[in-house]
C-alpha cells in the first residue's frame, strides 16, 4: 500500500525578483535578516497573496555594514 502524502504542500521554492515584477502581497509571513556588510546581498522574503497562497521571492539589498562619511 503506497503512503499517504503529507496534508500540507511543501513551500515552493524561492523565485528571483525582477524588476517590474508585479507582487500580490497580502501579508508577509517572514523576512531574511540583512547581514552587516557593505555590499548587495539576497534576501528572501515569504508572504501570502491576497488568495492566501505563501509564496517566497529572493531579491537583492544592500547589506547594513556601510557608514556614511
Amino acid at each position: 500500500m503506497a503512503a499517504a502524502k503529507a496534508s500540507t504542500p511543501a513551500p515552493d521554492a524561492a523565485s528571483d525578483y525582477y524588476y517590474g515584477m508585479h507582487l500580490d502581497v497580502a501579508r508577509v509571513v517572514s523576512h531574511g535578516e540583512i547581514p552587516n556588510v557593505c555590499r548587495a546581498v539576497p534576501v528572501e522574503m515569504t508572504y501570502e497573496d491576497s488568495q492566501g497562497v505563501q509564496h517566497t521571492i529572493r531579491y537583492q539589498v544592500m547589506g547594513t555594514g556601510c557608514s556614511g562619511g
